[in-house]
């Protein structure tokens, strides 16, 4: 598992708890503890999620629409609230990788988190 991984995660749990759904999560990165950084995404549209596609920086989401393959399906990157998790527990409980963004969609997310106020300095420790 790598940068740019996107994980079919079929028992996704909330930090705030809730029922465990399904959810594609993003790899941001992964340390040198074999730690991922890790973001949700959504295809749920919402009324403070920008629909245009691109870097929405300020509204702390990157929108994958007008082509959002490898996406089936127009898709936000959520950067608040990162999850991390070691590579060996998202082993163990059998996620896989369900398809990769390109390097230069990859680095077109990072690139926006960077400019977003969800960005710190402690992120840089997963390759950002």
């Amino acid at each position: 598992m790598k940068r740019g991984d996107v994980l079919h995660w079929p028992d996704f749990k909330y930090k705030d708890g809730g029922t465990p759904t399904v959810k594609l999560i993003l790899i941001a990165g992964v340390d040198k503890y074999k730690d991922a950084l890790l973001y949700r995404t959504t295809s749920q549209s919402s009324g403070y999620r920008p629909d245009p596609e691109g870097c929405h920086s300020d509204d702390s989401v990157y929108r994958f629409k007008n082509n959002p393959k490898p996406f089936d399906i127009p898709t936000w990157v959520q950067f608040e609230e990162p999850y991390t998790s070691s590579i060996a527990d998202i082993n163990s409980k059998a996620i896989k990788v369900s398809f990769s963004l390109s390097e230069v969609q990859i680095q077109a997310v990072i690139n926006c988190l960077k400019r977003s106020p969800e960005f710190a300095k402690w992120l840089c420790q997963y390759g950002i």
